[in-house]
């Protein structure tokens, strides 16, 4: 640590937002208008109704603070790595890498992560509901991911 105080340590909790929820919703209502308009067969228009409205609750169903997989909290280490807490046991921090990530500058981050067992999490973070340090630190993390050390196990050589 140096001497102004500053960690390179990030953590970032997530209290519930329903904000993504209520974009699916939308989402799954305009589908299910733009099938109906469509002009398709009864049995066509009634087979895509029910398979958006389907995948729409899916995702609905992932996407609630109370799904197991919701990311509670996400903690960046000293060295780099990031570490989930997910909503079944936010006290246990499972170790990740990061295999997607976006930004709308100024508004939101999605980042894909990958555990260890392949198990796949998803997350959006929107910028007013963080300090604006973290969010800067955040966004630094993603645009430069940590050098590889030599003679890491992840070497290329």
């Amino acid at each position: 640590m140096s001497s102004s105080g500053f960690s390179p340590s990030l953590v970032i909790e997530r209290p519930a937002c329903r904000r993504v929820q209520a974009f699916i919703l939308c989402l799954i209502l305009m589908a299910v208008a733009a099938i109906s308009y469509g002009g398709l067969p009864g049995w066509a228009g009634i087979t895509g109704v029910l398979l958006a409205t389907a995948y729409g609750i899916h995702e609905l169903r992932r996407a609630s603070p109370r799904a197991p997989r919701y990311v509670a909290s996400i903690r960046l280490t000293d060295d780099g790595r990031f570490m989930l807490g997910l909503a079944c046991d936010p006290d246990s921090l499972v170790p990740v890498s990061v295999v997607s990530s976006w930004t709308l500058p100024g508004m939101a981050a999605g980042i894909g992560f990958a555990g260890d067992g392949g198990d796949p999490a998803e997350v959006i973070l929107f910028r007013h509901r963080m300090a604006p340090d973290t969010w800067r630190r955040l966004a630094v993390r993603l645009r430069h991911p940590p050098v590889q050390r030599a003679g890491s196990c992840g070497s290329p050589h």
